[in-house]
């Protein structure tokens, strides 16, 4: 096990312990069973792709809202041996990969003394963060009003992934959610927001959590199913 300086923990570990708060305390521990003992063509398992599709989607949720947390600056972070993360680092296209990574991402644009950070483990300070965790049901009503200016880039982003969709397609020639999902990730323009095709999906049908903590609907008439 990496060594952790102590009172501190890596986003890994801050997305386990959301986890595990928001769907129980033996959240991964359960197996996920198999459809069929065996596939007869191929001599292989069968896997529950239900079962494993929502492990996917809860742990991207658990990033979604750690990520707006970061956003707002309801939660702070920091570089391990180094200074604080900046709040509008959490803004950047930069952030979707540290926060899959657990480590500081930066791109050739950044200067020269900051390169030294990059691949650095993002840590938080664990009091805080369970501070956070445990805030209760009043905690979305503070981060609705929280850091205004966060909240305002949080919306035009959002706003960006949705004029864009509107843009490129008319509602009776749209492409599949996923492939729509994925087209749009790839644009420049919403490239620049830093979100994935997963947090587009989300974006689109009104799922996303800052787009319902900021009341923004998705797009009309998009697909929700599935």
């Amino acid at each position: 096990m990496d060594f952790m300086p102590e009172g501190t923990i890596t986003i890994r570990m801050a997305v386990d312990l959301l986890l595990r708060k928001r769907h129980g305390s033996d959240w991964g521990s359960q197996p996920i069973h198999l459809e069929d003992e065996l596939d007869p063509e191929s001599g292989g398992y069968h896997y529950d792709r239900e079962a494993i599709a929502l492990v996917r989607n809860q742990i991207s949720e658990a990033r979604d809202e750690l990520h707006n947390a970061l956003i707002s600056g309801a939660l702070k972070a920091k570089i391990e041996e180094g200074p604080p993360v900046p709040v509008e680092y959490w803004s950047t296209n930069r952030a979707q990969t540290a926060l899959s990574s657990n480590l500081l991402a930066l791109g050739d644009t950044a200067e020269p003394e900051d390169l030294r950070w990059h691949n650095r483990r993002i840590l938080f300070d664990e009091v805080r963060f369970q501070e956070w965790l445990s805030g209760g049901p009043d905690r979305l009503k503070r981060a609705r009003t929280a850091d205004p200016e966060a909240n305002a880039i949080l919306r035009v982003n959002i706003e960006i992934v949705l004029a864009t969709a509107v843009r490129l397609w008319k509602p009776h020639n749209r492409p599949g959610r996923n492939e729509m999902a994925r087209q749009l990730a790839a644009n420049p323009q919403v490239k620049n927001t830093g979100y994935s095709a997963q947090t587009i999906r989300k974006i689109l049908n009104g799922t996303y959590g800052a787009s319902k903590r900021l009341e923004i609907p998705g797009l009309a008439g998009f697909d929700t199913r599935g």
